[in-house]
């Protein structure tokens, strides 16, 4: 089957992405049920959770290429929320993508499903195995499989650095 590779959650949105590409939303909703309570018959109100589904990201859907060939959506291996209203998205194409969870539409649905283009959409070069957001210092951590671990930042997408841990260390003799 289709088993998760990254999981996000903020308040009660959740974001995955699994092996079938791509990503999905869905928010946590509850309903108030009687329960009963005690050995007379009496009742409790609790609140019975479930998930709601919302959707997929309408530009991670995959494509038709110029021969008519369906490409597959973009497999997502690492989700992570800033406290700046971005959903940040590393995919092992080598792209990091960020979508602004916070913008709804008139009926309250989030705007980001509906995104063809993520707000930040960026080549880093190599597949993506990992994100850290690091909010106080305003920075997005990625890590890569081949060209070692890039800084951007949270607030616009700016490339700020590039760390090769793989590159062999020069020793100067004394």
């Amino acid at each position: 089957g289709n088993g998760p590779f990254a999981v996000a959650m903020k308040k009660d949105l959740i974001v995955s992405s699994g092996r079938e590409g791509g990503m999905h939303a869905c928010t946590i909703v509850g309903d108030e049920v009687d329960v009963p309570s005690g050995s007379r018959g009496g009742k409790v109100q609790q609140t019975k959770l479930r998930l709601k589904p919302e959707g997929a990201f309408r530009g991670l859907e995959g494509s038709v290429d110029s021969d008519g060939n369906k490409e597959a959506p973009p497999l997502i291996t690492s989700l992570a929320f800033d406290e700046r209203g971005h959903l940040w998205a590393g995919g092992y194409d080598g792209r990091l993508r960020a979508y602004n969870h916070e913008e709804l539409d008139q009926d309250d649905n989030f705007l980001m499903l509906r995104q063809k283009r993520p707000d930040f959409d960026i080549d880093v070069g190599s597949p993506i195995l990992d994100i850290n957001i690091v909010d106080e210092t305003g920075i997005v951590v990625v890590t890569t499989q081949t060209q070692g671990v890039f800084l951007y930042s949270l607030d616009d997408g700016r490339f700020l650095m590039q760390v090769d841990p793989f590159a062999p260390m020069r020793r100067t003799l004394t």
